[in-house]
């Protein structure tokens, strides 16, 4: 989901984080990409636009920082030993990741609606959110190798 510029500064002031241009653009690369990013997808794709001198590291405290204000998610799924981070876009949703390609699809409906309200009445723990991943071998990924 592509957003203009006034838009990332929003919502980084809305967390309390100033929008310096290294943090706006990695929150750019975040919310324009279709499937999850490494840090260092993330350092390349501002590097090769030219657009920032930022360090590596720095992608990696800036994620780190999102992830804390609940701005970018770290999925469950390592790639190469490495960390992938979503954006929070706010909407409701599960996700299929293929374990090879790492393309990243949603499906609708929440399985675990009901689950969610057994959970709170049998055990009286406020449920605030939930995530699922569901990983396996996308049907492109499936085609190929064979």
């Amino acid at each position: 989901m592509v957003r203009d510029a006034g838009c990332y500064r929003d919502i980084l002031a809305a967390n309390g984080i100033k929008g310096t241009r290294q943090r706006l653009a990695v929150l750019k690369e975040l919310y324009s990409s279709s499937v999850p990013l490494t840090a260092d997808d993330i350092y390349i794709k501002i590097h090769d636009k030219g657009q920032e001198n930022l360090s590596l590291s720095t992608v990696y405290r800036i994620l780190d920082m999102f992830v804390k204000k609940e701005i970018a998610v770290k999925s469950g799924l390592i790639q190469g030993g490495k960390a992938l981070y979503e954006a929070v876009t706010g909407v409701h949703r599960h996700n299929l990741i293929c374990i090879k390609c790492h393309r990243m699809m949603s499906f609708d409906g929440c399985p675990l609606e009901s689950l969610e309200k057994d959970l709170e009445n049998s055990t009286g723990f406020h449920i605030s959110g939930h995530r699922m991943e569901i990983y396996g071998i996308c049907p492109e990924c499936e085609r190929s190798k064979s």
